[in-house]
């Protein structure tokens, strides 16, 4: 999702579910940014109970206090995840299955556009990077690709498996790295002035570079929903 190098990035929900199309987006921000309680109530214990729309995430980095703006939206069996930054400059488009599987990554801003696609055994990312025609592919194994981890571990969440290994691409260097997700209980954060049952996943580098970053997650415990993140230093991808 949302990378940056700077250190402990914070990031949570704070607004409701909305039925706004893009191009209100500012409108969205506005009206969200004035105190709207919880994102919407519990519906359900399954993950595809998550309803689609807009949600406003607060993002802290040390003193700097910002947002971005995150969208679900069902494309027949797929589903597309999209975040904007609070500038609208730049957006992350992710197209995944319902498991979280990521199909396809497009990341856009007014110096790039870099997309990516899966082929079984290997990773294609391509496109324009500030003037330069990027075209590489990476070999990798059976393992799924998430990018987006607001949504991909979704599905991992409500099964039986502890802990997840799988690809992401690093979105301000591209590179291709491996992630373990691993489960950590349920526990209460409140969002909001609301105290809120929710899974609690550490994400961490696979093998030795595990002691070199490491983050974690919160989603609310009913459906999914991503409501929280803290690391050190930025997501790697």
């Amino acid at each position: 999702d949302m990378s940056t190098t700077r250190k402990h990035v914070t990031s949570s929900v704070s607004g409701r579910k909305s039925r706004f199309h893009l191009s209100a987006i500012f409108c969205l921000s506005i009206i969200l940014a004035v105190g709207v309680a919880l994102p919407f109530p519990a519906t359900g214990l399954e993950p595809d109970s998550l309803d689609e729309g807009l949600y406003r995430y607060n993002t802290v980095t040390g003193d700097e206090h910002t947002f971005f703006i995150w969208e679900k939206k069902h494309l027949g069996d797929l589903v597309k995840i999209t975040v904007h930054d609070h500038t609208n400059s730049r957006v992350m488009e992710n197209t995944c299955q319902e498991n979280g599987e990521t199909v396809s990554w497009l990341v856009k801003d007014p110096e790039r556009e870099i997309r990516a696609e899966r082929d079984t055994s290997a990773l294609r990312v391509y496109g324009n990077d500030r003037g330069k025609v990027i075209d590489v592919s990476y070999a990798i194994d059976g393992r799924n690709w998430f990018q987006p981890m607001s949504f991909s571990l979704t599905g991992f969440l409500f099964s039986d498996e502890k802990r997840v290994s799988f690809w992401t691409i690093r979105q301000d260097t591209l590179e291709l790295l491996t992630i373990v997700a691993v489960k950590e209980g349920v526990e209460t954060v409140e969002i909001n002035g609301a105290n809120i049952p929710a899974f609690k996943v550490e994400v961490r580098l696979e093998g030795f570079l595990s002691a070199f970053w490491h983050g974690t997650y919160w989603y609310r415990r009913e459906n999914g929903q991503f409501l929280k993140y803290r690391a050190v230093n930025g997501p790697p991808g």
